[in-house]
């Protein structure tokens, strides 16, 4: 039956006999209405209306109903500001404002592949749904010889956020005192339905069309068996169906504010104030969410720690929530201003900021639910033997989709390890709930140069600590400190061999190494069976860590010059320095103050300018004048240091022994970092011209940590240079009548743009190779694909007609 539902070839080759024709679409609308009404001459009304809609198609594959997988995504949302001011007095402002906004953003299979009734139409049972839906079958190739691709749905999930608000303030003048206090209430709503999978899915492998006892193996340089002959035989290999998953997530978000601006004289004003904020941590509705208890006794790995907990009050359940929130995020503020003289300012500020608080953790994918009756039905086989005929469908008691268990022991299985599902935490830091907070502060002269032009200098600082910081914490690496106290040494080649080998093996029983619990796979390594939680074969997925710090000086000038003679030009320029921890790749995370390095997108050195200047019309000559003058010259630069090149992973595997992060190569001194200038200009990427050095690069002795940073403020690319120009006029032609020209030239001095990212850095040792005209492949220092250059100067030429 469903043979039938695919098309048929359209021309008689073996392999791509069927090309669709893909024609795609978006439309969107982006109306808004704004209402202003003054209801008296003491009461003001405002009303905002916005509304988005986006029609357009993902992943087209050109495949009818049931059998597509595209993903038509009907984006939409509506917004609803309205806000009303009262002037009480005259030296007495209140102000009410609240707003609704909703935001639909699905990401599913159109709902006539989701209400496909297969039960009636195919007879295939199984799914979990009503209407059952048509089911994602795949694993239909040949070899890379043909075959077909995935049928039915690949997601279906339908998301939507409401967010509610609440914001109330007053102005009250008093004196030389202007006071304003404030507060706001917001809540938000996350709500999810993904039904993805639920109507089965089935996967047919080449094994039972192949010999099975050859297992997989190559014969003749290719593999054996077909896919595709599996399901014309409906032989399937694994079938699974989930359990609709319907997210509900919750937060109460407050704030208030208290400040003052003073005006002690007429030459120094003073500000200050207090602003707080309450961002809880969000939770799932009915707390539908579980983690891996560090200090809990798994049963399923012998008591030893990580068993399941599950959030929330009642039995079974760890009478909690994961992160706390955080109650104290008070932010002071300060600032003054002294004028010196007429022209000369001083201004100087000081104050806290508070980060808006974690995103939100998914239920569908972003937190482990098993045990928590949102449960899948998986069945799979060895190589060459089928798990069901596929007209049977999938079989299956449907109580067990939804039995809740709230076993600390759901993972794992017996003789195998546990894996977090895809992208999901596993844990949740308890200090989760800590805002990320920045200490700003900055100190500013400006000086008025003439009637138009202003010159400002200004220092300005930031710290931040508490940002989010996953990669610091390593929970399932094992520590120096812990194969120091087994004697281990990973300097020694001996020691490596072991950690590598499975621990079964006569030489880790030699060493008096055997499995951590009586279930433990034979399979898994000396090393595995070390780690904290030697049940799962993952690093434990944390999020909301707390644990990263920033650090942020810079010097800004800012030149001003307003219009005057035709003339304006606005120029800033920046040097600056951008540190973190926690942010820029993780070299050891049991050595954390080891990885303060430059932010990756680290950028000292900034000048923007922009002007427009109009030529004057001179001369005494009508057309001299029109055809000379009025013409107004403009651009934009902007000059920069340019991207920074990440330092190269180390070869000697670290990762494979401890499961802590990779260490990286260490800086040769005195070494140059390049054997050409990215900036001489002289730079052929279509040559065997070699720019960086790898003598400069030596890796870590076995066994060894790397002491390297993860970027160089010297290791650089290219400058960034952005050159735009444009030039045009504006001709009256008559009385409400002209015509407006403008040419617009974008990098004007066609400057050429090597692509950082086809910059083969990776590898200090690695072999370059070339194709037989000379052009690089691979290796360190090339430039490998001479397609992503950029920079060629363009332009373009505008007309407008008004009347």
């Amino acid at each position: 039956m469903i043979q039938k539902l695919i098309p048929a070839a359209i021309n008689t080759q073996t392999t791509l006999n069927w090309l669709p024709n893909i024609v795609t679409n978006t439309q969107q609308q982006i109306p808004s209405l704004k209402l202003d009404e003054n209801l008296s001459d003491m009461t003001h009304l405002s009303f905002y209306w916005r509304q988005q809609h986006t029609n357009q198609i993902a992943a087209p594959d050109g495949l009818p109903i049931p059998l597509t997988s595209s993903r038509p995504k009907i984006i939409g949302g509506n917004q609803y500001i309205i806000n009303a001011d009262r002037t009480v007095s005259p030296t007495l402002v209140v102000h009410l404002g609240g707003s609704f906004q909703r935001f639909i953003n699905p990401d599913s299979s159109p709902a006539a592949v989701l209400d496909y009734d297969t039960v009636g139409l195919l007879g295939l049972v199984g799914s979990a749904s009503n209407p059952a839906g048509f089911p994602q079958i795949s694993g239909l190739g040949v070899n890379n010889q043909g075959g077909a691709g995935t049928y039915g749905p690949g997601t279906a999930d339908h998301q939507y956020t409401n967010i509610f608000g609440l914001v109330a303030g007053v102005t009250w003048v008093r004196g030389n005192h202007t006071f304003k206090f404030g507060g706001e209430a917001k809540q938000n709503v996350y709500s999810d339905v993904n039904v993805q999978g639920v109507q089965g899915q089935y996967s047919f492998g080449n094994g039972p069309t192949a010999i099975p006892y050859l297992g997989g193996s190559s014969v003749g340089g290719g593999s054996i068996g077909a896919g595709y002959a599996s399901f014309l035989l409906g032989q399937v290999t694994y079938s699974n169906v989930n359990a609709p998953r319907n997210t509900q997530m919750r937060n109460m978000v407050w704030s208030a504010y208290a400040q003052d601006n003073w005006k002690i004289n007429r030459k120094l004003t003073f500000d200050y104030g207090v602003r707080w904020d309450f961002t809880p941590m969000a939770h799932e509705l009915y707390y539908r969410e579980a983690e891996i208890g560090l200090h809990t006794p798994n049963p399923s790995a012998g008591g030893l720690p990580g068993g399941y907990i599950f959030e929330g009050s009642g039995p079974g359940r760890c009478n909690c929530q994961f992160s706390r929130s955080y109650p104290y995020a008070f932010a002071p503020r300060l600032a003054v201003a002294y004028q010196i003289d007429p022209k000369t300012v001083f201004r100087a500020g000081w104050g806290f900021t508070y980060s808006a608080g974690d995103s939100w953790g998914y239920i569908n994918g972003g937190m482990p639910v098993a045990g928590l009756g949102i449960n899948s039905v998986t069945a799979s086989t060895g190589y060459g033997y089928a798990v069901s005929p596929f007209q049977s469908g999938i079989q299956y008691n449907p109580s067990v989709l939804y039995a809740a268990t709230l076993n600390p022991g759901v993972a794992p299985g017996p003789g195998s390890l546990a894996a977090a599902p895809g992208w999901a935490a596993q844990f949740r830091d308890p200090d989760g709930g800590k805002p990320a907070r920045i200490n700003q502060w900055n100190i500013a002269l400006q000086r008025q140069l003439t009637q138009n032009m202003t010159l400002e200098a200004a220092y300005v600082g930031n710290r931040g600590v508490w940002e989010e910081a996953r990669g610091l914490l390593s929970l399932n690496a094992i520590s120096p400190a812990r194969l120091q106290s087994l004697g281990l040494d990973l300097t020694n080649p001996a020691t490596r061999t072991l950690l590598t080998s499975s621990i079964c093996s006569t030489g880790a029983a030699a060493a008096g190494f055997n499995v951590p619990y009586a279930t433990y796979p034979c399979s898994a390594s000396v090393a595995q069976s070390l780690r904290p939680f030697p049940e799962y074969n993952d690093g434990l997925s944390a999020w909301f860590d707390p644990l990263g710090n920033s650090w942020y000086d810079a010097l800004q000038v800012k030149f001003t010059k307003r219009v005057s003679h035709g003339l304006d030009v606005q120029s800033s320029f920046s040097y600056q320095k951008e540190l973190c921890l926690g942010c820029a790749g993780i070299n050891d995370a049991f050595n954390r103050s080891e990885n303060r390095s430059l932010n990756p997108s680290s950028t000292p050195f900034i000048w923007v300018t922009a002007f427009t200047d109009e030529i004057p019309k001179f001369g005494t000559n009508r057309l001299v004048r029109q055809v000379v003058g009025g013409w107004t010259l403009g651009g934009v630069v902007r000059y920069a240091s340019g991207n920074l090149i990440g330092v190269a992973g180390s070869r000697t595997n670290m990762n494979s022994y401890t499961f802590n992060t990779n260490t990286r190569f260490n800086r040769v001194p005195g070494v140059p970092l390049f054997l050409e200038d990215p900036n001489c200009g002289c730079i052929n990427p279509n040559s065997n011209q070699q720019i960086l050095n790898p003598a400069a690069w030596a890796d870590t002795p076995a066994g060894t940590w790397g002491q390297g940073a993860a970027y160089y403020n010297d290791y650089r690319w290219q400058h960034q240079a952005s050159e735009n120009l444009n030039f045009g006029r504006t001709f009256e032609l008559r009385e409400k009548m002209r015509l407006s020209i403008r040419a617009e030239f974008f990098n004007a001095f066609n400057r050429l743009y090597l692509p950082l990212n086809q910059l083969q850095s990776g590898n200090p040792v690695a072999t370059a190779t070339f194709t037989g005209a000379g052009v690089p492949t691979g290796g360190f220092g090339y430039i490998t694909n001479s397609s992503g250059i950029g920079g060629q100067r363009n332009g373009q030429l505008v007309a407008r007609f008004q009347f």
